[in-house]
């Protein structure tokens, strides 16, 4: 079973745009300032987090688990990561 992809700021929709976020929030400028290209190519090599976050979408605890997975080389987020706020 593959892992499902979602927003990366609201975790409610597919991301269609690279920077791994849907195009709703793609189209604010202020959160798209926080995430940074993601070239598909070099997402598609990203090995899953290791752990899921209970850390609230949007707060700065999940912002900075985010930066450290791509730090990492792993994908932004967890299959099972909080997904409500």
């Amino acid at each position: 079973m593959g892992v499902h992809r979602r927003c990366g700021y609201c975790h409610r929709r597919d991301p269609k745009c690279p920077r791994g976020l849907c195009s709703t929030c793609y189209k604010k400028t202020e959160i798209r300032c926080l995430f940074e290209p993601i070239p598909k190519q070099r997402e598609k090599k990203r090995k899953p987090p290791k752990e899921a976050t209970a850390a609230p979408p949007g707060s700065e605890e999940k912002i900075a688990v985010m930066e450290a997975r791509l730090k990492r080389g792993e994908l932004i987020f967890h299959e099972f990561d909080v997904v409500e706020r």
